[in-house]
């Protein structure tokens, strides 16, 4: 019984070699024309440069609008650094006004392209409009532009006068 076993596993492995060995065979007889090069399409170094610059200026014209949030708190901060040079902020002003920049993200009141002016072509922040920081109360905020809106007041008509007789 324990031959009959054995002689049965050794046919078997023999079979496996004998159909991996005619696999093999059939893969190198169907591929005779191995002399011949394989051409491998190579681009040139104009077609590479090309195609970098297309995938750059894909990335480069990223509109803020589209940006992610840590994206955008990148560039706001760097902004932050060029807003403390120019008007010459403290390090204790300087990091309210990265506090502020990260609140305003955070209630997306910096979402659309009339908030910031945002440069595409060097993707750098060139200013906020309106924003304004009060010494008095050490806090920045943004300053709406009333001049566009019209007072509910003009809209109303006459005030009317109406005395109460005693009766």
């Amino acid at each position: 019984m324990k031959m009959d076993i054995e002689s049965e596993f050794e046919n078997n492995n023999d079979n496996e070699e004998n159909k991996t060995d005619k696999m093999y065979k059939n893969a190198v007889a169907e591929k005779e024309d191995l002399s011949e090069p394989i051409h491998i399409p190579v681009k040139s170094n104009k077609e590479m440069f090309y195609d970098l610059m297309n995938t750059e200026t894909a990335t480069i014209t990223n509109d803020w609008r589209k940006m992610n949030k840590s994206t955008k708190l990148s560039k706001l901060f760097q902004f932050a650094e060029q807003y403390k040079i120019t008007n010459s902020l403290s390090e204790e002003e300087h990091s309210i006004l990265v506090q502020f920049l990260k609140d305003s993200v955070d209630k997306k009141k910096l979402v659309s392209t009339k908030d910031i002016i945002f440069d595409k072509n060097s993707q750098k922040v060139l200013g906020i409009p309106g924003i304004v920081y009060i010494k008095s109360k050490k806090h920045f905020t943004f300053r709406t532009n009333n001049d566009k809106r019209v007072s509910t007041l003009k809209s109303l008509g006459p005030k009317k006068n109406v005395t109460k007789e005693n009766i």
